[in-house]
């Protein structure tokens, strides 16, 4: 098999593969087995797999050197008006405004 590329989310992390006996694309998620290879590791660009050996797989790095994992767009932090970027800590927040009753209606302006 040899690596095609790598998904890698909040939730899951999966290896795609070409089977090059069968000329077949197989998907492995993280701990699957398949013809006795078990997907160990995914990182970007690179996985691990483990069948009595220890196995790393990686693609080639792209051409002219760009990176090829883009990061999630991230609005820039702006600070407050005394110049310090402020920290919100939601763990210990606590909505303090009562939940309407069921079957009570808005009352309209």
């Amino acid at each position: 098999m040899s690596l095609l590329g790598t998904v890698i989310g909040t939730d899951v992390q999966i290896g795609v593969f070409l089977e090059k006996t069968a000329n077949k694309v197989v998907r492995l998620h993280l701990g699957e087995e398949h013809q006795g290879w078990v997907l160990r590791l995914v990182k970007a660009r690179e996985v691990i797999l483990v069948k009595d050996v220890e196995v790393t797989l990686a693609l080639d790095p792209p051409p002219g050197g760009a990176p090829a994992v883009r990061s999630p767009a991230m609005p820039p932090l702006v600070p407050n008006s005394i110049g310090t970027i402020p920290v919100v800590n939601t763990a210990d927040y606590v909505d303090e405004q009562p939940l309407p009753k069921r079957g009570a209606q808005r009352q309209r302006n």
